[in-house]
C-alpha cells in the first residue's frame, strides 16, 4: 500500500506548492514574408500539458496549434542609403491551461524580401556558378577582388564564358556583358571556381572544360585568370591534358593534398566515359599531376567536403542512373580511395552540403524530383551517413541548395564554435516557385516558405552577393534562378535581409 499511494504521488504533482513552467520553443525564429515556423511548448509540473497561444506585435498569426505565419508585404527593389533598421519582432506567448498564470516566451522576427532584376544572359545559357567563396564572414575570394560574389554562365552555341562581376551593393546588382566582355572558349561544358593560378593577386581563378580544344593549339581544360582589373582571358598555362579520348562533362575544385593552409586548388574531372580524374596542383611550380582515373559510372554532379573528419577533401558523387550518392574518399597524397556508397531512394536531381545539427560535420540534402521529396542524411563523421524520414513536396524539385536563408545562425565565440543553422532551398519549376525549409539547428525542418517566382525557376543558386561593404552586408542573402520564359533568358535575385535601409 505504501508503494502505491508513492507511485500515485510520482505520476502527478510533486505538491500544490510546486509551480507550473512553460518552456517555447524555439525561443527566437526568423521568417522571410509569408514564410511559417511550429512553435511548441512543453509544460512542467502538472499532467494537463494543454496551452493555448496567443501573438504579440509586428503582425502576423499564430494558429491554436502554435504555427506561426510572418506576415506579408512587398518591399521594392530599390538600393538605399539610409541607415539599416532591425524589423520589430513578434511575441509568441504558450499559456497553461491549467495554470493560465504560466507563460512560456519566444519571438518571431520577420525579414525583408525584394526580388531584384539581374542581367540577360545568352539564349543557350541554362545555369549559373558562383564565381568565388567566402573564407571566413566578412572576406571572400572572387573573380575580379573587390571581395563580392561574382557569377559565370556558359553558351555552348556562341563559344562564350560570361561574367557578371557583383557590385556589391543593396539589391544584389551585377555588371553586365557588355562591361565585362565575355572570353571566347570553343564549346565550353562546365566551370569550377578556385585558386588555381600562383600569383600576387588575392583572387579566384576559372578552370573551364571544352567539347574538345578550348582554343587552338589548347587541350580541352583551360584556366582563367581572376584579375583586379578584370580583363579576363585564356591564362598563358598550365595546360591539364586528359588521358587520350577522354571527353570533360564535369568539373570540381578543392585543396585535395591535403594542405588545408594553402591557397592553391586542385582539380577534379568528371568524363564523359564514368571517369573521375584529379589534377594535384604542386605548389609554388604552377603546374599539375594528372592520378590515375577511376571509373564510377558517368557524374552528373560534385560536391566537395571533409565527409570523414580527416582533413583531407572527399568528394561526392551522383551517378547517371545509380539510386545512391558515392563517397570518394580522399588520401590526401595520391587521389581517393575506399569509396562509400550512400543508398538513395532513387538517382538524386540535385544534392548539396550543410550541416544541419551543428555538429560540424558536414551532412547531404537531396532532391528527388521522381519522388516529390527532399531527404537529409546526417553525416556520421566517417564517410557514412544517417537518414531522416523524407520530407514530401506539392511539386518535382529541380535544384537544391544548402545556406542559412533565414539569416539566424550563430556568430563563433571562443567556446562555440558556430552553428550556422542550414536551410535548404529548392527549385519546384511546375509550380513556379522557390520552396525553403527551415532548420532549428538540431537537424530538424520546423518551418518553411515558398516564394512565388509566377516563371519556371531554373539553375538555383544562393549565396551573400551583397558584400561586407554594402549597408547590409552578410544580414542579405540572396536566392539566384534564371528565368527562361522571357525572349532572352535572365536571372534574377530574391534577396532575405535581415535589416531594412
Amino acid at each position: 500500500m505504501i508503494l502505491s499511494g508513492f507511485l500515485l504521488w510520482g505520476c502527478g504533482r510533486k505538491g500544490a506548492e510546486d509551480p507550473i513552467a512553460v518552456i517555447v520553443k524555439p525561443d527566437f525564429f526568423q521568417l522571410p514574408v509569408g514564410g511559417e515556423v511550429q512553435f511548441s511548448a512543453e509544460v512542467f509540473g502538472t499532467l494537463d500539458k494543454a496551452v493555448q497561444w496567443e501573438q504579440k506585435g509586428a503582425g502576423g498569426s499564430i494558429s491554436p496549434s502554435g504555427l506561426y505565419k510572418a506576415p506579408l508585404k512587398v518591399t521594392p527593389c530599390v538600393v538605399s542609403t539610409a541607415p539599416p533598421v532591425t524589423p520589430p519582432l513578434a511575441t509568441i506567448q504558450a499559456k497553461s491551461v491549467a495554470d493560465p498564470a504560466a507563460v512560456g516566451n519566444g519571438s518571431a522576427g520577420t525579414t525583408v524580401v525584394r526580388e531584384c532584376p539581374g542581367e540577360e544572359l545568352r539564349s543557350d545559357m541554362r545555369s549559373l556558378v558562383i564565381g568565388g567563396y567566402t573564407v571566413r564572414q566578412g572576406q571572400t575570394i572572387d573573380m575580379n577582388g573587390d571581395n563580392v560574389l561574382d557569377l559565370i554562365s556558359l553558351s555552348k552555341a556562341e563559344n562564350a564564358v560570361a561574367f557578371f562581376l557583383g557590385l556589391g551593393r543593396g539589391d544584389g546588382s551585377f555588371t553586365t556583358m557588355n562591361q565585362v566582355p565575355p572570353v571566347t572558349v570553343l564549346e565550353p561544358v562546365a566551370v569550377a571556381v578556385a585558386d588555381f593560378i600562383t600569383e600576387n593577386e588575392f583572387t579566384a581563378d576559372a578552370a573551364i572544360a571544352c567539347v574538345a580544344a578550348c582554343a587552338q593549339g589548347r587541350p580541352n581544360i583551360v584556366l582563367i585568370q581572376g584579375r583586379t582589373q578584370a580583363d579576363f582571358s585564356i591564362a598563358s598555362g598550365p595546360d591539364l591534358v586528359l588521358p587520350s579520348g577522354k571527353v570533360p562533362i564535369l568539373l570540381a575544385a578543392g585543396r585535395f593534398h591535403g594542405d588545408v593552409e594553402a591557397r592553391n586548388s586542385d582539380l577534379v574531372v568528371g568524363t564523359e566515359d564514368g571517369s573521375v580524374v584529379l589534377f594535384l596542383q604542386n605548389r609554388g611550380a604552377g603546374t599539375f599531376t594528372q592520378t590515375t582515373p577511376i571509373t564510377v559510372g558517368k557524374p552528373v554532379q560534385f560536391e566537395v567536403a571533409d565527409f570523414n573528419q580527416d582533413i583531407f577533401l572527399d568528394l561526392a558523387v551522383v551517378r547517371e542512373g545509380a539510386p545512391d550518392v558515392l563517397i570518394l574518399l580522399g588520401n590526401g597524397v595520391d587521389g581517393f580511395s575506399s569509396p562509400v556508397s550512400v543508398p538513395m531512394p532513387a538517382q538524386p536531381t540535385s544534392i548539396d552540403v550543410g550541416d544541419f545539427n551543428a555538429d560540424e560535420i558536414p551532412d547531404l540534402a537531396a532532391a528527388f524530383s521522381s519522388r516529390k521529396t527532399v531527404l537529409i542524411s546526417i553525416g556520421k563523421g566517417d564517410g557514412t551517413f544517417q537518414d531522416r524520414p523524407p520530407i514530401v513536396l506539392n511539386s518535382e524539385p529541380e535544384s537544391i541548395v544548402v545556406e542559412d536563408v533565414n539569416l539566424d545562425r550563430i556568430q563563433p565565440t571562443p567556446q562555440i564554435k558556430g552553428n550556422p543553422r542550414h536551410d535548404i532551398g529548392v527549385s519546384l519549376p511546375n509550380r513556379g516557385e522557390i520552396y525553403v525549409l527551415f532548420g532549428d539547428g538540431e537537424g530538424n525542418m520546423i518551418g518553411n516558405w515558398a516564394y512565388k517566382t509566377g516563371v519556371a525557376p531554373r539553375s538555383l543558386r544562393a549565396g551573400f552577393f551583397s558584400g561586407s561593404q554594402s549597408p547590409t552586408g552578410f544580414q542579405t542573402v540572396s536566392l539566384v534562378y534564371i528565368n527562361e520564359d522571357l525572349p532572352k533568358p535572365k536571372f534574377f535575385l530574391v534577396n532575405n535581409s535581415n535589416v531594412s535601409p
